[in-house]
């Protein structure tokens, strides 16, 4: 009895991790962060899979930085910065392909 209830759990728990549950479009986005003093700093950034797993290249110049450290919850996407000790609290509004957030430092 306790595999039978065993396999949904797991089941759940791999449904909930999945990177397809999900699916930010692949390609190119542009972001825009509003500074407290009313100065933007805008960047671009790449979102590809490799291996199934999400990764973004922000790129800085000629610079492309890799970040890989991604918590899904529900609609809500949490971003740690490898660099900059910053991070992103997002919300993924797929009806209008956005996402919108903080961005903490």
């Amino acid at each position: 009895m306790k595999y039978l209830f065993l396999f949904p759990l797991l089941a759940v728990l791999w449904h909930s991790c999945s990177p397809s549950r999900h699916p930010l479009p692949e390609g190119w986005w542009h972001a825009s962060l509003l500074r407290t003093d009313s100065q933007t700093i805008d960047f671009n950034f790449e979102v590809i899979r490799q291996q199934n797993q999400l990764v973004w290249y922000i790129r800085n110049g000629e610079e492309r930085m890799e970040v890989t450290d991604f918590t899904w919850r529900d609609d809500s996407l949490f971003v740690n910065m490898p660099f900059f000790e910053s991070a992103f609290a997002l919300q993924w509004q797929p009806e209008e392909n956005l996402l919108s957030g903080s961005w903490k430092k």
